[in-house]
């Protein structure tokens, strides 16, 4: 069968093809009548847009860069290789990836690569950003130079970035403690916390939404001060070892990575005298833990579908579109051991509302 195309959308619409060329790609300008006629037609052609061919067409290269933290960090690792698995994919489309790396956590290593980023040769960035002034400074000197900026993961608000791809991180937080308060609502008893890094925006607004909960709901349960690890899985179960000594410890929740030192430290405590255990993201070492009862809840946030729709926004930038937040909506999954998807199955689910934040300045 034929492959339907722009010229017979217009015909069957009578319109002409550069009235559905606007509709198509979003550039505004079209009545409500016949951009009403443009998507009956769309939907009983099945007509699916070709960006490639749209891109040759239009002889567009993009050049789209991805500044992500370097480390064993499992998910920053898991979305490292994504980028490079999406290279040959978004050749197709005339998009080359290219991938930075920064240390974990270090502002002014952030702040040099972003200002070394060459704007004559760049059309758009992705960057795990950290908390801090002079990173939301940088952002902006790039922006001004002309670079399309989404912050991924961790946001920046104030940055003047073009938008935000990745879960609510408070609502993340809150649904961590929602779960481990109903589990301790009876017993009480001291949760630890673990984080990465209190200077990772993501990792303070999951503390925000976790002490909410705790506070208003269960104000019985002792929750602990922030322990900041460094995602370092050597720390992590030392942390958690001697966390692990205390009677009253009824639950931990690891903000951030690491969880390979997490599940280390569980494994030692016999299973009457385990701690209610949250964590983040479902990889393989998490999944792991699932599954040998080691970790009771994962908290997930789509890795794939986050860098999937950050090149996707970046390129409608580049050309010039505006991106709506319904375009870039990361659901946040929840795992226990009963759901577990089979490995390479994970997609997130439909949130209630939009979570990306576009345009905050």
């Amino acid at each position: 069968m034929v492959r339907p195309t722009i010229k017979d959308v217009a015909q069957a619409a009578g319109v002409s093809i550069a009235t559905v060329d606007r509709v198509v790609n979003n550039r505004g300008g079209v009545s409500m009548r016949k951009h009403a006629l443009v998507a009956r037609a769309i939907a009983e052609l099945n007509y699916v847009r070709d960006l490639s061919a749209a891109n040759l067409s239009r002889k567009r290269n993009y050049r789209l860069m991805f500044v992500l933290p370097e480390g064993d960090n499992a998910f920053f690792s898991t979305l490292r290789n994504l980028v490079r698995a999406k290279e040959p994919e978004a050749a197709l489309l005339r998009t080359v990836l290219e991938l930075r790396l920064v240390p974990g956590f270090d502002s002014d290593a952030l702040v040099e690569e972003i200002d070394q980023i060459d704007a004559s040769r760049i059309d758009g960035v992705a960057i795990v950003a950290t908390e801090s002034q002079v990173v939301r400074d940088a952002i902006r000197r790039l922006i001004q130079r002309g670079v399309q900026v989404l912050t991924l993961v961790s946001d920046l608000p104030s940055s003047g970035r073009h938008g935000y791809v990745g879960i609510d991180n408070v609502a993340a937080g809150r649904t961590a403690a929602r779960f481990m308060g109903r589990y301790l609502s009876r017993t009480g008893g001291k949760v630890a916390v673990l984080a990465g890094s209190m200077i990772a925006r993501d990792h303070l607004e999951r503390r925000l939404g976790f002490d909410q909960i705790m506070r208003e709901d269960f104000p019985h349960v002792d929750v602990m001060p922030s322990v900041e690890t460094l995602d370092d899985r050597n720390h992590v179960e030392r942390l958690v070892s001697e966390a692990l000594r205390n009677e009253d410890l009824a639950g931990i929740y690891n903000i951030g990575a690491g969880n390979q030192g997490l599940i280390e430290a569980v494994a030692n405590v016999t299973f009457e005298h385990r701690p209610v255990t949250i964590a983040h993201d479902l990889l393989q070492v998490t999944r792991q833990g699932v599954e040998a009862g080691l970790i009771d809840i994962v908290i997930d946030q789509a890795p794939e579908r986050e860098i999937t729709t950050a090149i996707e926004l970046l390129r409608a930038l580049s050309d010039g579109q505006a991106i709506s937040e319904a375009r870039a909506a990361i659901g946040i999954g929840v795992y226990v051991r009963d759901n577990l998807p089979q490995p390479g199955e994970i997609s997130a689910p439909q949130p209630a509302e939009p979570l990306v934040r576009v345009g905050e300045t």
